[in-house]
């Protein structure tokens, strides 16, 4: 079954925001799951109310997916999404004969990371019910820097593309890998398979079993990145040996704080 059977594609030359439009669409009542695609956005979204910097020429693409999801269900989509996601960036690398050690990695949450610089982003956003506080809708929106570089970036990792690292992918083949992945991986987690994108995850996380540092909303939290819990929360073994579990912050390098 291809991804053209589960997923109604729209096309759009000019877009404010595909996440934007994914929203629109769910609450206007349409019935199935669509992914929406633009060529430009001019008002792209980022985690934490930051600005995407959408260029022409990269990708830009959400997936609507029309269906209820419980609260804490629906916040692991982003490891769905960024694993479909590094996966097939990283299979459409060897398919062009490079065999660099630069594979792509998972910066946690949802960063794509490619020789230490940023290069792709997934934001998740959702509705929530007002009946029975559930999820009615949850749109991943996910950007990738394949042709240009931006300029200005409020991340904390510098930004890069994939045409300036030499990896020459087509936008539309890279739609095609990414979503045959993410049916895949979207289905064993649908059987609460969550073992299997522990795994998959955390073979290819960046810095894992490293010292990084996060901050969350309170403090900031320093320790060797251990991967993911059974709930799909962040663990990092602190410098005093305490393993701590961390729902929501940001990855930095030791030095980058």
């Amino acid at each position: 079954m291809t991804w053209q059977n589960e997923f109604t594609p729209l096309l759009y030359d000019v877009i404010d925001s595909t996440n934007a439009e994914a929203i629109r669409i769910a609450k206007r009542g349409a019935l199935g799951n669509f992914l929406i695609w633009g060529g430009v956005q001019t008002a792209g979204k980022g985690k934490y109310g930051r600005v995407w910097h959408s260029e022409p020429g990269n990708l830009h693409i959400s997936l609507l997916l029309n269906q209820k999801y419980q609260i804490y269900k629906a916040s692991q989509l982003v490891y769905v999404a960024s694993i479909a996601l590094v996966n097939a960036l990283n299979e459409m690398k060897q398919k062009l004969f490079d065999n660099s050690h630069n594979k792509f990695y998972i910066k946690w949450p949802n960063d794509i990371i490619l020789n230490h610089k940023k290069c792709a982003g997934i934001l998740l956003e959702s509705q929530i019910s007002s009946t029975d506080n559930n999820c009615d809708f949850v749109v991943i929106g996910i950007g990738v820097n394949t042709k240009i570089c931006p300029q200005h970036s409020d991340a904390n990792f510098a930004p890069t593309s994939l045409f300036e690292n030499e990896v020459f992918i087509d936008n539309n083949e890279l739609i095609d890998k990414f979503m045959s992945n993410f049916m895949k991986i979207y289905d064993m987690w649908f059987k609460n398979n969550f073992e299997y994108i522990q795994s998959q995850w955390q073979n290819n996380a960046f810095m894992m079993n490293e010292k990084i540092k996060v901050s969350t909303r309170n403090n900031i939290i320093t320790g060797i990145l251990k991967g993911l819990n059974e709930d799909g929360l962040l663990i990092i073994t602190s410098d005093e040996g305490e393993d701590i579990s961390i729902s929501t912050g940001e990855v930095f390098l030791p030095d980058n704080l």
